[in-house]
Order: C-alpha cells, then sequence, then structure tokens
C-alpha cells in the first residue's frame, strides 16, 4: 500500500475520522557540503524518495493529540502548557512548530495528529528537518494561514534551533 494512502488508513483506526490534511516532506542527502552549510560553505543537496507524512483534523479543544505509527508512541499535550519534553523527544518537533507559529499571531485549536514515514531516523537523512517542516504546513493548512515557502522554512528551522536545540543551518529544511 502506498505511504500516503496508509497514512491516512491508519488516522481512521486511530481517530474514527478522515483527516482534513495530508501533508509530507521528503528526506535529502548531500552530494557536496555536508556539515558546511552553517558555516558558509557550499553545498548541494538533494531531495529523496523517502518521507514523513501527517496527517490531522482540528479538535475543539487547545490539545494536541500526537500520534507515531513508527515508533509506536502517542502523547497528549496542552498548547497552554506546551514545553520541551525530555522524555518522547519526536513530540517536541511538532510542538515546537506549533509554538513557533503562535509567536508569530497564528492561533492554534488543537489538532489529531498522526507521524508516518520511512526516513530511518539518525541516518543523516534529515528527517527531523522533514518532520518539522510538514508539522508547520500541517498547522499552517489546518490554521488556513498562507504561508510562503521561505517562511515555512525558517519557522521550521526555528523550531530545531528554539525549541529542540539543535544548531543547524537553514539547507535540510530548504530541501524538505
Amino acid at each position: 500500500m502506498e505511504l500516503a494512502q496508509d497514512t491516512i488508513e491508519r488516522f481512521r483506526s486511530a481517530f474514527g475520522m478522515t483527516p482534513e490534511v495530508l501533508v509530507s516532506a521528503p528526506a535529502r542527502v548531500n552530494l557536496i557540503g555536508e556539515h558546511t552549510d552553517y558555516n558558509d560553505g557550499y553545498v548541494l543537496p538533494v531531495a529523496i524518495d523517502r518521507r514523513i507524512f501527517m496527517a490531522a483534523t482540528w479538535r475543539a479543544d487547545r490539545v494536541l493529540h500526537l500520534r507515531s505509527t513508527d515508533l509506536r508512541s502517542e502523547k497528549k499535550i496542552s498548547l497552554d502548557s506546551a514545553a520541551f519534553d525530555d522524555h518522547d523527544l519526536w513530540t517536541n518537533y511538532p510542538v515546537g512548530a506549533g509554538m513557533m507559529l503562535e509567536t508569530l499571531g497564528v492561533r492554534l485549536g488543537g489538532a489529531n495528529l498522526l507521524i508516518r514515514g520511512n526516513i530511518p531516523i539518525g541516518a543523516g537523512l534529515s528527517s527531523s528537518a522533514a518532520c518539522c517542516v510538514a508539522s508547520v504546513l500541517t498547522f499552517a493548512r489546518l490554521a488556513k494561514k498562507k504561508l510562503e515557502p521561505l517562511e515555512i522554512i525558517k519557522i521550521a528551522q526555528r523550531t530545531e534551533t528554539e525549541f529542540v536545540g539543535v544548531q543547524c543551518g537553514i539547507m535540510d529544511q530548504f530541501v524538505a
């Protein structure tokens, strides 16, 4: 089954409804320039056929009900008391993206969100950047907020640097 359709089916099974939004973002490899983007060096990244998918619907409250099928993990987090989570590190990417959007004046409601992908975590393919970009896109689409591509990229990078605490350049988010 195609990964996109599988994501939709898993969302229906988990939440009992069809998702309002389905987005994806790709992984990347570097042809040249590993670790040079944040040192003002030359880079040549390329998106590959590995992706993260996110399916989502709004909730009536301000709770994010997050589910990762690949990690077999689930968590509910209130947007009103969201903070960095030392235990469930994967939740920091969508939560951080939501918090970054809110700092820019995009008021979010709660959401049911399912994450599914085929990017190997920790393989140097920028799964975190793909997750951040997909999260920003998901929340923006749910909020019916039109963002320009460069805005999405910058919000995703801020998510990683300011919320998650990863000091990274902008290349990975740009490719995703």
